[in-house]
Parts: structure tokens; sequence; C-alpha cells
């Protein structure tokens, strides 16, 4: 909440300062309100510093030869996953809680976006603007965040605002070197938004037709998309970016955003389904079906670019069907289409559409006088590469990664052990694991032991902490007493012994090793568990040992869902293959 208040305060200043008559009373505040962003930014660098470090880390330790490689099973094949540490990063972004992950995004963008407008800072806007962007894409990726298409949209205005306000008064024709910054952010900013589609791109036949199966990820970004292609399609602001030399995105190592290329991809989609008559097409008669978008009137009147009537959009549509719930979302998505023929008319040296292809294509970074000529360049370099060089098959890419380990660990999982904080901060995703019913869910009684104590407080915290973990452990023991009582059949307790038994509240005993810390506790009920319940052969009948040297293989159907570093390096000590929470459920395909 506080971040939404700040994103609104900041978001209306700018409004006030953007509008034809400046309020320029709103400027102080603004610049206050910048300020502030800015200190708190500084103390969460440290922290991602730190982060970041860890994950690196715990990375390379994992890829080291003496450590598994990990090869997790499921019914679409093995999961192959990238050794690159910056993925790592990214992964451990995607996996934050949302709430945490919202909180240091809206910051970390703010702060971008103030660094652009005061010029002030900017030796730290390499590292603070790549953590923006990549926590951004990140954000728009998850599910459950609390980031709304509104709060997006305002992101979007206010990074086309710090474009404007560092254009040289008096001199249309330059492009400051900040203002190139700016352009280059905003770029990247509209990448961000466009991966959540191109991730989905297969399935945008069946949105058009049943607007009703979007994903609410990919409708989330949409209004800021249509906000920011009315920008690119401004010939004031094609005045601006015209005249850069490049317009490409900032370089990134984090996360790979190659806005032009994503473009591209979600373009050559969408004309495929437009020539056919499935999707509608802007148009500029004045006899067409028109539709104002609510964005465009949330966003009027702001700078120069956004008329203070928004602008009316007409559009044909060959369908006869009632297409009252489709119209919009197929507007917001011809309005990618129009922005991309936009672009291609503007000549950038980065995005064109290939006539010898009929396709829309994102060049190589290039001088915009050599254009024409790079066409024919990348195309035949594209062609020459494609047939020298494949892409390696799923297979080869396998082999490939086995060859830098000294042990193979094949996971399965069937079982799935819960840790103590996963029920106190996460208990909707253990619910949702429950109610699947792929899975068997293990609770360990040092677990339930835990959430006892906590649920009366017991933390020596500041009171808010407290009592957000005591209302989260008496939740989740309240859960767990009403499974019991309802005999939930995928639902067990484990004991330290390693056996599993129907879910019950029941007491660790006495005498089992009671010397042990609570995360040894959980980690011994894991690999006593694997000695109890060995693994069936049968469950991995269909897993073909890969082709290369041999190598020792260790099966596995249990996993340890935490979201504590150390136990998570113990467990991978002992070959108990372990996930965090978010990680887990997006492998899982758990919505």
């Amino acid at each position: 909440m506080q971040q939404s208040h700040a994103l609104d305060e900041i978001f209306y200043c700018v409004r006030a300062l953007s509008a034809g008559h400046p309020f320029e009373v709103a400027r102080d505040r603004l610049y206050a309100r910048l300020a502030a962003m800015k200190r708190k930014v500084d103390k969460y660098e440290p922290v991602l510093d730190h982060e970041c470090g860890e994950v690196k880390e715990d990375a390379e330790l994992a890829e080291s030869a003496d450590r598994p490689y990990e090869l997790w099973l499921d019914n679409e094949g093995p999961d192959i996953e990238t050794n690159d540490g910056d993925a790592h990063i990214f992964r451990s972004f995607l996996e934050q809680q949302p709430s945490k992950l919202h909180r240091r995004a809206i910051s970390y963008l703010i702060n971008t976006v103030g660094l652009l407008i005061t010029k002030i800072g900017m030796e730290s806007f390499p590292s603070v603007s790549e953590r923006a962007i990549a926590q951004l894409a990140a954000l728009v990726e998850q599910e459950s965040s609390p980031v709304t298409a509104g709060q997006l949209i305002q992101i979007a205005a206010l990074f086309i605002y710090s474009v404007h306000c560092n254009a040289i008064a008096g001199d249309e024709d330059v492009c400051s070197v900040q203002q190139q910054q700016a352009v280059r952010t905003l770029v990247s900013v509209f990448g961000a938004l466009l991966r959540p589609i191109s991730l989905r791109l297969e399935h945008v036949y069946t949105w058009i037709r049943r607007p009703t199966d979007v994903p609410y990820v990919v409708s989330r970004v949409l209004p800021a998309l249509c906000v920011l292609c009315e920008w690119f399609s401004c010939p004031i602001a094609s005045a601006i970016y015209r005249t850069m030399p490049s317009v490409e995105p900032l370089s990134l190592s984090i996360v790979e955003i190659d806005t032009w290329y994503l473009l591209a991809e979600i373009a050559n989609e969408l004309i495929r389904w437009q020539d056919r008559g499935d999707l509608v097409k802007i148009v500029s008669s004045t006899d067409a079906l028109s539709c104002v978008l609510p964005e465009l009137a949330y966003i009027s009147s702001f700078s120069s670019v956004f008329p203070p009537f928004p602008r009316i959009l007409r559009y044909t549509c060959s369908s006869t069907e009632s297409l009252e719930m489709v119209i919009p979302l197929q507007i917001r998505l011809a309005q990618l289409l129009l922005a991309a023929e936009y672009l291609d008319g503007s000549e950038l040296s980065c995005f064109y559409f290939c006539e010898k292809l009929g396709k829309f294509r994102r060049s190589e970074h290039i001088d915009g006088s050599s254009r024409e000529q790079s066409k024919t360049i990348f195309f035949d370099h594209s062609e020459e590469s494609s047939s020298v060089s494949p892409p390696l098959t799923r297979e080869e890419l396998l082999e490939r990664e086995i060859k830098k380990h000294e042990q193979l660990l094949v996971v399965k999982p069937v079982y799935i052990v819960i840790d103590t904080n996963a029920f106190i901060d996460q208990l909707e995703a253990v619910q949702k694991i429950v109610q699947c019913e792929r899975f068997r869910v293990l609770i360990p009684i040092t677990v339930m032991d835990e959430l006892s104590e906590l649920q009366f407080g017991g933390r020596d915290q500041d009171s808010s902490q407290i009592e957000a973990v005591t209302e989260g452990a008496r939740q989740a023991m309240s859960w767990i007493r009403e499974q019991a009582q309802q005999k939930t059949s995928r639902l067990f307790t484990l004991t330290m012994r390693g056996k599993r038994v129907p879910i019950a509240v029941v007491r660790e005993q006495a005498g089992d090793n009671a010397d042990l810390v609570n995360d040894d506790r959980i980690l011994h009920s894991c690999l006593n568990f694997t000695e109890v319940e060995p693994v069936s052969n049968s469950l991995f009948n269909n897993f073909k040992v890969p082709h290369g040297r041999e190598i020792p293989i260790i099966y596995r159907n249990v996993v340890l869902l935490t979201e504590d570093r150390v136990l998570n390096m113990k467990a991978m000590t002992h070959h108990i293959p372990c996930r965090t929470m978010m990680r887990f459920l997006k492998w899982a395909k758990i919505g």
C-alpha cells in the first residue's frame, strides 16, 4: 500500500508538470519525493548486492563438478535449466514473495525515473536501472503480484515524461545525451512489458476468439503497452528517437530484453491473424466502428503527445459475431501491430519490415544511414548462420550439462516436504499443492512443533513482525487441524525416523536427536524417509539414461521446499533436491 501511494503521488506531480500549462508548485513536491525514494534505494542496494552475490555463489557451488547435476522429470520430459549466474539472479527475483518484489521494484523504478529527471546521482544509473528493469520483468510475470494495470500505466507515463523533460529547449533536432538515455530506458520498459505476451505467443489466436482465456499476466500489461504504442506512433516522439544514433534497449546482464526482437515476433503473429480477418484493423475512416480505450482517457493531456480529448480508435471487423468483450482486447493487440508498422516507416536502424521474408525483423546495431544495406546483410547472415550452426536439441543440451558433473541426480517429485516458513508466509501456495492432487505433502513433526510454539508468539523481533508470524502460524495450525479432521488422503505427518503416517497433529518424541537444531531435524526426516521408503524402480522406467560417459545416478522422489539458504545448502550436500516455493510452483505449473 505504501509503494502504491508513493507511485500515485509521484505520478500526479508529474502529470501536473506535464500539462499544457504546468503547475510549477508540484515540482518541489516531486523532487522531495524522488529524493526520498533515492535514499530508500541507496539502502536497498547493499542488500541486493549481498543477495545477488549469494545467488551467484549458490549457483557456482551447485554447478561445481563434485555436485550432482539435477534432472527433474515431469510429463513433458526433463527440465533443463540455464547455468548462467545472472539468469539465477533473475530467477531469484521471480521466486521472491510478490509483495516484497513489488515493494522493491516500484522503489527502483521510481528512483530510475528520478535519476533521469533530476540528473543527480547518475553514477549509480547503470546498477539501479538494470535492477529496476529486471525486477519489473519479474513483477509482471508473477501471477499473484499486487501490481495493477493502472500502476503499469503510471510507470510507463513516468518514463515518457523523463524523455520529454530532457529535451533541449529551442532545438528540437538535437537529442541530448540524457534524453537518449531516457529513450533507451523507455524502450527497455516497453520490452519488459512485451515479455509476458512473447512467452505465450502460441495462445494468441485463442485470446482473440475467447478473451476470457487471456491470462492475467497478459491482460495486466496490455493497457500500459497501448499507452507506449501510442507514444511510439506519435510524430512528436518519433522526431526525438529518429535523431538518435541508436534506439536499442539498455544493455542488461540479469535478464535479456531484446525489445525489437520481441516486438517483431509478436507483430508477425498478429499480422497473420489480421490478414485472415480474425483480428480487427485500426483505420482512419470516419465510417468505421469506434472505441475509446480507458487507458488513453486516463493519460489524456499528459505531455504534448496525448491530446486533451483521448483519441477515438476506429476499426474494421470482418466477424459478424457479437464481440463486445473481444473488441477491447483485439484493439489493444492491433495497436501493437500498428506501432510496429509506424516504427518501420520511421526508418529505425534496429527494426524494419523485410519485404523479401514478408516479416518484421530486428536488425543488427548499425547507423541509420546504412539501414537499407543492413536488410540484405542481416538476411543473408541469418540464412548462412542457420545452416552452419543449428540449435542444440534437448538431448544434446542435456548431455553437454551432464559432462560437467561427476554425478546425476534424477528427480521425479511424488512427495513434497514443506518447511515451517512456507506454512507461515505461503499457506495459500501449500494449499494449492494439496488441491492439485498430483503430489503427496509431508509435514515433518518438527514443523508442527515450531508452528505450535510460534502461534503464541516467540521471536525476538519488532511487534509487527511478531504479529505477522503469530497470525501466519495460527492460520497454518488451524488449517492442519482441519485437514486432520477431514483425513485428507494426500497429506501426511513425517516423523524424525522417516515414517509417514496419516495426517495428525502430534509432538516430537523427546529421545529423537534432541541435540539437533530444527533445520537438521527436518533434513534428517527427509533422509530417513528415503531409506524407509526407497524409490520404486517402476517410477523411473521411462527414463532413458543419456548417452556419454558413465556416471553414478541417484534417483529421488522426494523434494524439500524451503526459502532457507542454509537448509538448502545442507540438503544439496545430502542429495535431497530442494526448491523455493515459487520456483516449484512454476515448474509444476500450479497457478
